[in-house]
């Protein structure tokens, strides 16, 4: 796209990241992501009225209200005249959906604070039951100019949303977790909003909305501490979810950086989540973070936090973070290319003594810019600047759109009893309608959310983190014997709906009777004999959400997959049915003693390192395939993010004398160092 297009498109992001430092279009673009002294720097060398207007939309966004006005005094557009409207209104009153705990990076009730807004929050101010009407939540006498619900793939929506009398924005950044529940109420928005321009991309793609990019929608912690950076011991520091199976980028990325081989550097690496105090204090003793995200262009949240206290960064060089910070600020930028990555995290350990002092002044930009009301203050502005805009008539949502879990319990839980008030007034509504029962979607969701609803209990690991959530689960054993008939009578129904026999033969090997077990087992060994070609489910048809033992799917593939589809405008991708199959033979090797069920597995998914892990583990544990066995575990171990469970496979062949030492110990050092790298805090639950 030219910039002319790009900005009427909302792609501001990629124009205030691209080389066009000639064109007006630059200059309007970082005025609308928070850059006002370099939007009006710019816009200042242009005559033309779209620089008058993107000029009022800076000096707006940047909390000049006067400026604002002024610019737009004379500009005769109804856009121009809608937008000097909201400039000049007294209090500008918002109804919104937003996390209302004030520690979140995305609360950014604050907003409040300068005095523009009035904010009403639903599910904060005012309770949200399961398929609220919105004409009930709105406060009797208050008129929105505009509404906005944050993360969108978290929030539970009202059915009716559309018929809100104003403005409907949605923010989303993981619009891929869980795609399958969330993506359908997208389309009550008139427009979307996210940070990065390849979210940008995939939304614009997938939507009928339009989509728009504003980069500060986080904020900084208001527990963040005073910045102390005298003793800097620690050359890297990250913390967080490290190796997971929906992460394998990261995973990759994070072992390059604890195998390298400068014994020099002191790099700690916490799998896991510390405690506020410990986490910062090593921050605070850090002389860069390397934060990984996973859209390159999207905001890094734990790289603000740690260029706050004085850290420098080594940034993805897609990161919308550089539109405001670069080198100047101790940001440095890497490449896709090999090695680049490793390059620059040993240039900033090298250099400290001369980065540091730049680090510190990215430090006090980010604190400055990036504090919570600011940044709340900024956001809320934005979304007048967008309410200033007309917009096509809504969709009106199928009357079978139904509310359902986004998530298992890991991200933002609501109460057990929501989810579950949530599928009574699911199967209450829907189950009279005929539509619900011409595709197999009604039955799967209800059957879906059943299951979990089981599962929380059930699953110790799962029960364990509610109640540390002060969430604690009710056990309710007959919602499995439910979930199991409904899948029964939905295989009967759609007996070619891959999905239903899918989820049954998983529910079933995770929670069933031994009775039922035997039966799955059957059924998936059915399930492998049969074509792929003879299946006929569609993308929306649900797999569960990706913290439902993801460790025996890949989720990350199939819902990346999913994504591509809907980009496409296609509703079947037979590619997925291969996705589902090779997990349903991972299951069946850990059931049944051939080997056969492993390769296969590998075969229908070669991408995913766990299944290549447990074909390495029962090929070497077979007299007549041990060698197959052992080099494919040396090869994990060599590459993978599963390499220290591989190592651990040939450690135990080599106790057991069924291994020569000597045949590992050329990966010993390599691993020892990972090893002394990494502390594993917690185990990721969900598996």
């Amino acid at each position: 796209m030219d910039l002319s297009t790009l900005l009427e498109s909302g792609n501001y992001a990629a124009i205030a990241l691209g080389p066009e430092v000639e064109a007006w279009e630059y200059y309007a673009a970082h005025g609308l992501i928070g850059n006002a002294k370099r939007a009006l720097d710019g816009l200042a060398r242009f005559s033309r009225p779209e620089a008058r207007f993107y000029s009022a939309a800076a000096c707006w966004i940047d909390g000049d209200d006067r400026g604002a006005a002024a610019f737009l005094q004379g500009l005769d557009s109804p856009r121009a005249k809608k937008f000097r409207a909201l400039v000049v209104k007294p209090a500008i009153q918002v109804l919104a959906q937003m996390p209302p705990q004030p520690g979140l990076a995305s609360s950014l009730l604050q907003g409040a604070a300068d005095g523009r807004f009035v904010i009403r929050n639903l599910g904060g101010d005012i309770r949200i039951p399961p398929y609220a009407d919105i004409h009930q939540l709105v406060p009797t006498g208050f008129t929105p100019d505009f509404f906005i619900c944050r993360e969108i793939e978290w929030m539970p929506l009202a059915h009716n949303l559309n018929e809100l009398d104003c403005p409907l924005f949605g923010h989303t950044e993981d619009y891929d977790i869980h795609c399958q529940a969330v993506l359908p109420w997208y389309r009550l928005f008139d427009e979307i909003i996210t940070c990065g321009p390849h979210e940008w991309q995939s939304l614009h793609e997938m939507l009928t909305v339009p989509v728009s990019t504003f980069p500060k929608a986080y904020g900084l912690p208001a527990a963040l501490p005073a910045r102390a950076n005298d003793n800097r011991d620690i050359d890297l520091f990250l913390s967080g979810t490290m190796v997971h199976p929906y992460h394998p980028d990261k995973a990759r990325f994070i072992f390059d950086l604890l195998g390298l081989e400068d014994e020099a550097l002191k790099i700690q690496v916490v799998a896991g989540h510390l405690s506020e105090r410990e986490y910062w204090e090593l921050v605070a003793r850090s002389k860069m973070s390397v934060p990984y995200v996973r859209f390159d262009g999207s905001m890094p949240t734990r790289g603000l936090e740690a260029l706050a206290m004085g850290s420098a960064l080594a940034l993805q060089a897609g990161s919308v973070l550089r539109a405001y910070v670069g080198e100047n600020e101790g940001v440095f930028a890497y490449t896709r290319e090999p090695g680049e990555l490793i390059k620059t995290v040993i240039k900033i350990s090298r250099e400290w003594a001369t980065i540091k002092s730049r680090a510190t002044r990215g430090g006090d930009y980010i604190r400055k810019e990036f504090s919570q009301r600011r940044v709340s203050s900024q956001y809320l502005r934005y979304l007048t600047f967008l309410a200033s805009k007309s917009y096509q008539p809504r969709q009106i949502p199928p009357p079978e759109m139904r509310q359902k879990r986004t998530i298992f319990h890991l991200g933002w839980f609501h109460s057990c009893a929501f989810y579950n008030c949530t599928l009574h007034r699911s199967i209450e509504l829907h189950r009279s309608l005929a539509a619900s029962y011409e595709h197999p979607h009604f039955i799967i969701d209800i059957a879906r959310d059943t299951l979990l609803g089981y599962a929380q209990a059930a699953m110790p690991a799962v029960a364990a983190h509610l109640i540390q959530r002060r969430q604690p689960p009710p056990a309710v054993p007959e919602m499995l014997d439910l979930a199991l008939g409904l899948y029964a009578i939905g295989v009967e129904q759609h007996p070619r709906s891959l999905v239903m026999q899918f989820n049954w033969f998983r529910a079933a090997l995770h929670f069933g009777s031994d009775e039922a077990k035997a039966k799955a087992i059957e059924m998936g060994r059915r399930m492998t004999l049969a074509p792929l070609a003879g299946w006929d489910s569609d993308v929306f048809e649900d797999v569960f959400p990706w913290d439902f033992s993801g460790d025996f799917f890949n989720y990350r593939s199939y819902f990346d997959a999913v994504i591509d589809s809907v980009r496409r405008g296609e509703t079947k991708n037979a590619g997925l049915y291969a996705l589902i199959m090779a997990s349903v033979n991972y299951y069946l090797s850990f059931q049944l003693s051939d080997p056969a069920f492993a390769r296969q597995a590998v075969a229908l998914d070669p991408n995913f390192a766990l299944y290549q892990l447990r074909l390495g583990s029962v090929l070497s544990s077979r007299d007549d395939t041990r060698q197959e066995g052992v080099d494919l575990l040396l090869d994990l171990v060599s590459a993978s993010i599963v390499r220290l469970e591989a190592w651990a496979e040939l450690q135990g062949l080599v106790r057991k004398g069924l291994l020569q030492g000597n045949r590992i110990d050329i990966h010993e050092a390599s691993i020892r160092r990972v090893q002394s790298r990494i502390r594993v805090e917690s185990a990721l639950i969900g598996s």
